[in-house]
C-alpha cells in the first residue's frame, strides 16, 4: 500500500514536470495517494492501535 501510495504521489510529480497542461490529472494523482495513506492510517489503527487500548 505505501508503494501504491508512493506511485501516485511520483506520478503526479512527473507529469507537472513533463506534461503542466495535464494539471487536473496530476492533481487526481495526488488526491489518490492521499486517499491510500488515510486508508492504510484506518487500517492500522484497527488492527494496531486500537487492541492494545483494549488490553
Amino acid at each position: 500500500m505505501e508503494f501504491l501510495q508512493l506511485l501516485f504521489f511520483l506520478f503526479s510529480a512527473l507529469m507537472l514536470y513533463f506534461k503542466p497542461e495535464l494539471k487536473f490529472l496530476a492533481v487526481c494523482f495526488a488526491v489518490l495517494g492521499c486517499l491510500c495513506l488515510i486508508a492504510l492510517e484506518f487500517y492500522v489503527n484497527l488492527w494496531v492501535v486500537i487492541p492494545i487500548g483494549n488490553l
